[in-house]
C-alpha cells in the first residue's frame, strides 16, 4: 500500500511538472510571435510613414500646391481608417482572436 502511495504522488509531482513545462511553451510561443509581429508593425509602419511623405511631396508638386498632397493622402488614411472603424468587429477582432486561439490550442 506504501509503494502505491509513493507511485501516486510520483505521478502526481510529474504531472504537474508535464503541465508546468506545456504552459511555459505556449507562454513562449505566444511572446516570441507577439514580439516578432510588434517588429513586423514598426517595420512597415516606419515604410508606410516614409512612402506617405514621399507621394504627398509628389501629389503637392504635381497640383501645385504642396498643402493639398498632404490632404489628399492624410484624407485617404482617414478613408481606411473609417472603414477599418466599420467592420472591426467583423474582421479584426475575429482575426485576432482566431489566431490568438490557434497559439494557445496547438
Amino acid at each position: 500500500m506504501e509503494a502505491i502511495l509513493k507511485k501516486a504522488g510520483e505521478y502526481l509531482e510529474t504531472r504537474m511538472e508535464i503541465v508546468r513545462l506545456k504552459t511555459v511553451d505556449k507562454s513562449s510561443e505566444i511572446i516570441s510571435t507577439a514580439l516578432s509581429e510588434l517588429v513586423m508593425i514598426i517595420v512597415i509602419g516606419l515604410s508606410i510613414s516614409i512612402l506617405s511623405v514621399g507621394l504627398s511631396i509628389l501629389i503637392g508638386s504635381a497640383i501645385g500646391a504642396m498643402y493639398l498632397g498632404f490632404f489628399i493622402v492624410g484624407g485617404c488614411y482617414a478613408f481606411v481608417a473609417i472603414f477599418l472603424f466599420v467592420f472591426r468587429k467583423e474582421w479584426l477582432r475575429g482575426y485576432f482572436r482566431n489566431l490568438m486561439l490557434d497559439k494557445i490550442l496547438s
